[in-house]
């Protein structure tokens, strides 16, 4: 994925990639009925038969089907709104994408029901690969941003054919009686949540566009897509081993305690680290991976890095409430955490995409403390657990972040990639010394590896 950004970042202009993202980024409004939350309703329930998956199939390819029509009636209301009259065929093209997408999921909620992880992470890589193989192919022939539109389609219908064909679940007629109707409580919370966090999350990106221009919405959208994608490659597959591995541990405090705590370290451990790298190697890494046509983004880049370091981890208190069927209490936090991100994004504004993201690094880690209290209540867990989970990782991170900033002014070379590579290796020199420094560090590595390993299961489950 990495290396088809790069090559899409080269061939593609950054114009290009703010017309996808206009589109993107209110058509992510409409993606939210895709789900309803029901793929997820289906692993989080302790027993499940087949008439309820079915009514619950048929919901949501019916759900995919008038968001497609809905998406493609509004392209010339989004083309109006830019003033930009290429996204309307966009939109149409795009529009297909949630049809696709609603055939098949439930057939991928079975697969991470069944724990089957290994096939979904390969149905996933190889769907990104004839995504992206798509996309290269038709910016070489000069196809512009269209490139981009055509890459989504592809992600979406290969990844549609792999789990129908995977998972081999066929759906009945849709039957009264089912009982389907908690699941349908649940997924509309969780519903519910998607729908207020869309504005927080998207806001910036619509104000930016509309305010700001396509450029600028390109270099915002691309560091917001660079950030999140390493993290989201983690974050993804783990989220997928802890939903159904946590419901399972609900009722028993001490062992869901401490496998949250554990999944919490891993991700801290790979993902503090990397953020406080890419922040202060920023402008190096921007160079290498993108070129200098995008060298501009460097300040909206270490931004959101700052705002990312501690809200990765802070993300996955939606596991502990989502695992243990307080999707009520999700629901509350996300009309909570959007007011926070609405504000500052209307703070920040004026100052264009570097404002806003200055002002979403504050309002970020400013409700910290406040939202772990608040959904850690009557749960297993409290805030006492996550910091004490995350103490060692993040202050490891911090002091290498202060020995690369140190370091930044010490190196001479005018080779990007030698400036780059050096500052990842004495950078992972001092998180891990720092690491091992500390008391029990060298025990917490092992354990690291041991439930790393865990969380890629082939066989073995949680009982």
């Amino acid at each position: 994925m990495l290396g088809g950004m790069v090559v899409l970042a080269r061939l593609l202009s950054p114009k290009d990639f703010g017309l996808l993202a206009m589109v993107t980024s209110v058509t992510a409004f409409a993606n939210i009925f895709k789900d309803m939350g029901l793929s997820t309703a289906t692993v989080q329930r302790s027993e499940i038969n087949h008439g309820q998956i079915s009514v619950l199939f048929w919901v949501n390819t019916g759900i995919g089907l008038i968001t497609m029509l809905v998406v493609a009636a509004m392209a010339p209301v989004i083309a109006r709104f830019y003033h930009e009259p290429r996204l309307t065929h966009i939109t149409l093209v795009l529009s297909i994408s949630f049809f696709l997408g609603g055939l098949s999921i439930q057939h991928q909620a079975l697969l991470r029901r069944q724990m089957r992880f290994g096939v979904l992470a390969l149905i996933q890589v190889l769907s990104m690969v004839v995504a992206i193989a798509t996309g290269i192919v038709f910016a070489l022939c000069g196809a512009g941003y269209w490139a981009l539109v055509f890459m989504q389609v592809t992600m979406s219908g290969a990844t549609a054919i792999a789990f129908l064909t995977t998972c081999r679940w066929c759906p009945g007629l849709p039957v009264r009686g089912s009982g389907v109707r908690s699941m349908l409580r649940f997924g509309g919370h969780m519903t519910g949540f998607s729908l207020v966090v869309f504005f927080s999350r998207n806001l910036d990106k619509i104000l930016i566009g509309r305010l700001c221009g396509d450029r600028m919405l390109g270099l915002y959208s691309k560091s917001d897509e660079i950030l999140n994608l390493p993290i989201a490659n983690l974050r993804g597959p783990m989220t997928s081993v802890a939903i159904p591995a946590l419901s399972r541990l609900q009722n028993d405090h001490d062992r869901y305690k401490h496998f949250y705590s554990q999944l919490l370290l891993v991700l801290a451990f790979i993902s503090m680290p990397l953020l406080a790298f890419l922040c202060v190697c920023s402008e190096d890494v921007i160079l290498l991976v993108l070129g200098d046509q995008w060298v501009e983004m460097n300040g909206i880049f270490k931004m959101l890095a700052v705002a990312c370091f501690m809200q990765t981890v802070a993300g996955t208190r939606g596991l502990v409430l989502i695992s243990c069927g307080q999707t009520g209490r999700y629901l509350k936090w996300g009309i909570i955490g959007s007011v926070f991100s609405i504000c500052a994004i209307a703070i920040g504004i004026p100052w264009g995409a570097l404002g806003v993201a200055t002002a979403l690094a504050f309002a970020w880690n400013l409700n910290i403390v406040p939202s772990l209290w608040y959904c850690f209540r009557n749960t297993p867990v409290t805030t006492g657990t996550f910091f004490k989970a995350i103490w060692r990782p993040m202050t490891a991170s911090l002091v290498m972040g202060a020995a690369l900033f140190a370091f930044s002014f010490v190196i001479v070379s005018q080779c990007v990639f030698l400036r780059t590579l050096l500052s990842f290796l004495v950078g992972a020199a001092v998180f891990l010394s720092v690491w091992v420094a500390m008391p029990g560090g060298g025990k917490e590595l092992k354990r690291i590896y041991g439930f790393a390993s865990f969380l890629i299961p082939k066989k073995s489950t949680p009982q």
